[in-house]
């Protein structure tokens, strides 16, 4: 999903033009002042489409119907009268039984899957709110009511205790994050050096399509991997990083891998994968790979002629070699985005590698060391205006979250002496908040949506975090609706 709210560049619609008055604002439409004061924009969808669009929300994040029925009356009555969108439950420490049985009851007698969100730390006497769970799962199975998705975020010791009493290997998609702040500081003796999942041999359950984990060990000969369309293993250290024999063999076995990324944020880890025979992954379309392990030389194992978008960040090997390898392989993939972070490149080169790809739409850089872009992007469309003509996204990210828009020049000007002046979007936030939309721009841009906002937070921060929380209250304004308002 391309992060196109990243990007003010629209399209405007030439008979709808912003106005504003003194009194209110308005629309200008064929050259008429329509007032919108006091008229309830949310009554202008009809409630067909915004169940629908509800319903791609909470796909999204599984906590938005707990949204929508407090934003407007009209929003309550459309979530509360439409029952599959409460087949989305995310759950956190905050009454989670409580919140489930709400749940249940507004989704009624409606024998559909749920997808099921747990984000939790064993802190404070937390895990003992955790005892419905098992119990739930339970009777739902024994109604024939299937899990579609299950998505633990949580810390090591909520892990183990779901690892015991949870059967988090027979659902068909399956994400379990560790928590990262914890994995670096594992006590001595009460927990395992490294998590493993399955932790047992589930091979005969064939349902299992997508998998998502973080500080955990993956043991793919436990795995029915045929059916398997996403893989992810995020954030894996000298503990949790598959076994490249096992991995090369499973990959072997995915003919319908679509999406498939693996990180190693540890010391230089050095794979030699040119003994292995190439790997053709004829229906992978986003590959992501990071970290300081032999990138390059996996590149170089794997046949991917469909490959759509792909993404490299804190790289150890030249990420413009990852490029020349991708195209190299006979006809380049249709390679149409590409993300490049944390990582030192040669800004003229770059350039030229992206001509390899005539497919390319899309390209961000975020935190890279190098002779600024915009320069030689510059340089080269003032000698050829009809250079990378396919390009509609061209956003550089620094690292502190401020933007340049590199599509966006407004011809030769002042501010950037002979190469013109660039939209700049800055971030007009510092300390956390700057931090934490920081980690948002990085994780979409890098397409790490699979990892819920929840996650990077220790149990320290999260605790903080509900302190916050706990001070900002809701007040009802008789004339602008919800207004927040902070002790």
């Amino acid at each position: 999903m391309s992060p196109r709210f990243l990007s003010i560049r629209r399209p405007i619609n030439s008979d709808i033009k912003p106005s504003r008055t003194q009194d209110s604002p308005s629309l200008l439409l064929n050259g008429r002042n329509t007032n919108l004061a006091g008229r309830d924009l949310g009554r202008l969808l009809p409630p067909e489409l915004l169940t629908v669009i509800f319903e791609l929300a909470a796909q999204g994040h599984h906590n938005f119907p707990a949204v929508a029925v407090v934003l407007c009356r009209y929003w309550r009555a459309t979530a509360l009268g439409h029952a599959p969108l409460w087949s989305y439950i995310w759950l956190n420490h905050r009454s989670p039984h409580k919140k489930y049985l709400k749940w249940t009851q507004r989704l009624g007698d409606l024998p559909i899957p749920r997808s099921i969100a747990v984000v939790a730390v064993a802190q404070a006497g937390y895990l003992t709110d955790w005892k419905f769970l098992p119990m739930e799962l339970d009777r739902l199975q024994s109604n024939n009511i299937g899990i579609q998705s299950f998505h633990l975020d949580s810390d090591e010791e909520m892990f183990s205790w779901a690892l015991r009493n949870l059967s988090l290997d027979t659902f068909p998609e399956v994400s379990l994050h560790v928590d990262d702040g914890c994995v670096t500081k594992r006590p001595p003796s009460r927990y395992p050096s490294s998590f493993f999942w399955p932790t047992h041999d589930s091979r005969d359950d064939r349902s299992t399509h997508s998998i998502s984990l973080r500080g955990v060990l993956i043991h793919f000969p436990w795995i029915h991997v045929d059916n398997i369309t996403k893989l992810e293993i995020f954030q894996t250290s000298n503990d949790t990083f598959p076994d490249p024999d096992s991995l090369m063999m499973a990959l072997r076995n995915m003919p319908h891998l679509q999406t498939f990324a693996l990180e190693f944020f540890e010391d230089l880890k050095i794979i030699d994968f040119s003994t292995y025979e190439p790997v053709r992954l004829e229906n992978l379309r986003h590959l992501q790979l990071a970290g300081s392990w032999s990138t390059n030389s996996f590149l170089r194992s794997l046949e991917i002629p469909n490959l759509h978008s792909f993404v490299i960040d804190r790289a150890f090997d030249p990420p413009l070699m990852a490029l020349s390898i991708i195209a190299s392989a006979g006809k380049p993939p249709p390679l149409r985005r590409l993300s490049i972070s944390r990582s030192t490149v040669n800004s003229r080169r770059f350039l030229e590698r992206l001509t390899l790809f005539p497919s390319v739409t899309s390209v961000y850089v975020v935190d890279v060391t190098s002779h600024p872009i915009r320069v030689a992007w510059s340089e080269h469309r003032q000698k050829d205006p009809e250079f990378l003509s396919t390009l509609q996204h061209f956003d550089v990210y620094q690292r502190n979250g401020n933007c340049q828009d590199l599509l966006s020049m407004k011809g030769p000007g002042t501010d950037s002496g002979s190469y013109g002046s660039y939209v700049n979007r800055h971030m007009d936030v510092a300390g956390d908040e700057q931090e934490r939309r920081c980690r948002a721009i990085f994780d979409l841009v890098m397409q790490r949506t699979s990892l819920y906002p929840a996650c990077f937070q220790t149990i320290a921060s999260s605790l903080e975090r509900e302190s916050r929380a706990a001070s900002t209250r809701f007040v009802r304004h008789s004339s602008s609706g919800w207004r927040l308002w902070r002790k």
